[in-house]
């Protein structure tokens, strides 16, 4: 039935937006520097327990009746929030792009970029993993990105002004 169905894709919307606001929350409040993906998995699996528990409760939902659709749809939009918070908005292989990309040559020397960040620790590897993919082109001292990386690069931008994102990673 459509009433049916409909309840399913709230029930499981109503869940994923729980996720988002505890998640948020809980990263703006937590002191500890670890903010992994078990951290994720919990606070996803206990919105989706108490948006369930709420719901066979006050609006006489039966659980297991839902449950093989809302589930499956809940944890779908969970998976692809996280590919996107660990895969874009967590990369620092993605900052480093950006920081080439914003440059108005689109250009910058080694030195340049030692200037921004750790060197030795974060950037050195990656700089050469990047190159080594063909991420980024290399003259001389001087890196830039290659087409592949313009293009992954805007598409991260577009998504840090819409979640209103300066530096991550």
């Amino acid at each position: 039935c459509i009433r049916d169905r409909f309840a399913t894709t709230l029930l499981a919307l109503f869940s994923f937006t729980l996720f988002l606001i505890v998640h948020i929350v809980i990263w703006r409040l937590r002191q500890s520097k670890y903010r992994g993906l078990i951290h994720i998995a919990l606070i996803s699996l206990l919105a989706y327990l108490a948006v369930s528990f709420f719901c066979s409760l006050f609006f006489s939902v039966q659980l297991v009746t839902h449950l093989w659709t809302t589930a499956p749809f809940y944890f779908c939009l969970v998976m692809f929030y996280t590919h996107f918070y660990i895969g874009f908005l967590k990369s620092v292989s993605i900052r480093i792009l950006e920081e080439l990309f914003a440059q108005h040559d689109k250009t910058l020397r080694l030195s340049e970029i030692e200037n921004i960040y750790s060197f030795k620790e974060m950037v050195s590897p990656r700089i050469n993993l990047l190159h080594e993919k063909k991420w980024l082109d290399k003259v001389g001292e001087t890196y830039f990105c290659s087409s592949k990386a313009r293009r992954i690069v805007q598409i991260n931008l577009f998504f840090h002004r819409v979640f209103l994102l300066k530096n991550t990673g």
